[in-house]
């Protein structure tokens, strides 16, 4: 939470310094119907909330997760974009439901995927408000602890699936310079894996991404 209020008090504090340093802006490049350079480009980080709904993969105990990612503006309003996600979940399972050779009851999963979205958007001054939309395939793996070590490890066949997810976002960025911008997101992203006796069946891996967003170029 501390980490989340820092972010709202710098986003204020830039929106400040670039009011004083670049003035108001032209209604006429509000105007523009496309954009003179649409191409674009982010790096996103933010703090991951798990909802697990298997039997055995029962509470999060959070994560965090990062991307990377391009597009391309068809118009003021709508862009095309892709999109690498790569996202990790640390699990806690009820004390009697331990994974029989492991040194405790805990798990971690890794992810990482492609995702191609529809984004949608509108300019006010300098505030960008969007909603977002994509699908994706992703690469899920399962750890737990070693017995030995306490290291998280392997679980053996089946650590792995590849699926199918989903996410929808929303957000709104705020323009720094002319192509620079800052955003701040929230993304609900739909995934499940099967990892046979460990998830105990297909379990949902998704979840909630909180994130903070620099992006370049665009409008």
């Amino acid at each position: 939470m501390r980490f989340w209020l820092a972010v709202v008090a710098a986003l204020m504090l830039s929106a400040s310094v670039s009011s004083a340093a670049e003035g108001v802006d032209s209604s006429s490049a509000e105007a523009a119907s496309k954009p003179d350079k649409p191409l674009h480009a982010w790096l996103l980080i933010g703090d991951f909330t798990a909802t697990p709904d298997g039997s055995r993969l029962r509470r999060s105990d959070g994560g965090y997760g990062w991307g990377l990612g391009g597009g391309y503006f068809l118009n003021q309003h709508l862009s095309l974009e892709g999109e690498f996600l790569w996202f990790r979940r640390e699990y806690e399972r009820v004390a009697d439901d331990v994974i029989p050779g492991t040194a405790d009851n805990r798990s971690r999963a890794l992810s990482l995927g492609l995702l191609a979205n529809a984004r949608f958007s509108h300019r006010f001054s300098r505030w960008r408000p969007f909603v977002s939309a994509g699908v994706g395939w992703f690469d899920s793996e399962l750890l737990t602890t070693d017995p030995e070590s306490g290291l998280f490890t392997d679980v053996g066949d089946p650590s792995s699936e590849s699926s199918a997810g989903y996410q929808f976002s929303v957000g709104a960025s705020f323009r720094l310079r002319r192509r620079s911008h800052v955003e701040l997101g929230w993304r609900r992203l739909f995934l499940e894996a099967d990892f046979g006796p460990y998830s105990n069946g297909e379990t949902e891996l998704g979840g909630d991404l909180l994130y903070l967003a620099f992006r370049g170029g665009g409008y």
